[in-house]
């Protein structure tokens, strides 16, 4: 069973979703992760925390 995510980290998370549309929308699939999550302003720790790969 899992739980909810606390509200800062839903938007944490939603902020990295929305970056990773615009960049992958303006620069590819290819787009390197570190630039997401420097756009979404939170650390490659946060991206990886919520998303391990690319997929």
């Amino acid at each position: 069973m899992t739980r909810p995510l606390r509200k800062d980290a839903a938007e944490r998370r939603e902020a990295l979703l929305k970056a990773a549309a615009e960049a992958f929308a303006r620069d590819g699939l290819d787009t390197p992760l570190h630039v997401i999550a420097e756009q979404a302003g939170v650390g490659r720790a946060t991206l990886y925390r919520n998303f391990a790969d690319r997929s």
